[in-house]
């Protein structure tokens, strides 16, 4: 996370947190249903 933050050049480490969270919450909807465009989920996190 230390290199993903230099990287996006942000300093705010709770805001990546949050990014990360956000990212793997929607990987792992995206993983249990592969229609993306029919889960309400999904639209929520875009």
């Amino acid at each position: 996370l230390a290199r993903l933050a230099r990287y996006e050049g942000l300093p705010n480490d709770a805001f990546i947190l949050d990014l990360h969270q956000e990212h793997l919450s929607a990987r792992l909807v995206r993983d249990v249903s592969p229609s993306e465009d029919s889960s309400p989920v999904l639209a929520g996190t875009r």
